[in-house]
């Protein structure tokens, strides 16, 4: 029995020195909404870092306010990686749930560049290639 905990345990923690891992498992939680800015900060660079840093207070609130989204999948499509750098390419879908109730299904396709520093991978910056919204008719 404790064999079956322990590789449960194993088997579900994320390995974050994978940095396809580690960007999936940021977006998955910045998606939950329960991140502070502090955590998310310790957690990008460069261009990223810059503009979570000059947001003001109310443009933070949007930005760390996540109930209007709802996220569905995270894909890895491609990854091109050095020792210490590396340029991920992915889609996510989500759902958008507005103020008054309308649905639109989104899915975006971006691209990460990512960087080791002190032995943890860090997002540097995030670029959009296409995006794709369809929005649902209220019932």
């Amino acid at each position: 029995m404790k064999f079956v905990f322990l590789f449960l345990l194993f088997a579900c923690s994320v390995d974050e020195n994978k940095p396809d891992l580690f960007l999936k498992n940021y977006i998955e939680k910045r998606y939950e909404g329960s991140w502070t800015k502090d955590e998310i900060l310790e957690r990008v660079g460069g261009k990223v870092k810059e503009e979570i840093v000059a947001m003001n207070e109310s443009e933070l609130k949007e930005f760390l306010s996540m109930k209007k989204y709802k996220l569905s999948n995270v894909i890895i499509e491609n990854q091109n990686c050095e020792t210490d750098k590396c340029a991920i390419t992915y889609v996510m879908k989500y759902i958008t749930n507005d103020s008054e109730g309308k649905l639109a299904s989104s899915e975006v396709k971006k691209v990460a560049d990512l960087r080791k520093i002190d032995g943890k991978w860090i997002i540097f910056d995030v670029a959009d290639i296409k995006t794709y919204h369809e929005l649902r008719p209220n019932n």
